[in-house]
């Protein structure tokens, strides 16, 4: 079998199960607010199209509706605390690392295409 020489992933929840950091940081935020925490299993299926998205489905889930202005301070504060707790429980899925080392044996660059910002990106990597 030929392979291209080039192979791109996604990120989160393609290569790194990051899930349980994420939402410890949504949690952060929501804690600040005075909200009740999003389990994880729950909290899952809501991420998604970007850390701002993933706080308005929260707060959705509660009934409440931010102005932009909020969403925006809450999405700082969401990307303060990840960037500081980026890997505490974020963890390659079993098999990728075996996966890449088979792939690289026969050739195979990598690339990572995500909504992630560029620079937790390479922090996370």
């Amino acid at each position: 079998m030929i392979l291209p020489r080039t192979v791109v992933f996604d990120l989160d929840g393609t290569l790194v199960d990051t899930a349980p950091d994420l939402i410890a940081a949504l949690n952060f935020v929501l804690d600040r607010e005075g909200l009740p925490p999003v389990p994880l299993q729950a909290a899952r299926a809501m991420i998604g199209a970007g850390a701002r998205k993933l706080i308005e489905r929260a707060l959705e889930l509660e009934g409440r509706i931010a102005s932009v202005e909020d969403i925006s301070r809450l999405t700082r504060d969401f990307v303060d605390y990840y960037a500081a707790h980026i890997a505490d429980a974020s963890r390659p899925f079993d098999g990728l690392e075996a996966a890449l080392d088979d792939l690289a044996g026969q050739g195979c660059q990598f690339a990572v295409c995500t909504n992630k910002l560029e620079w937790l990106s390479k922090r996370l990597l």
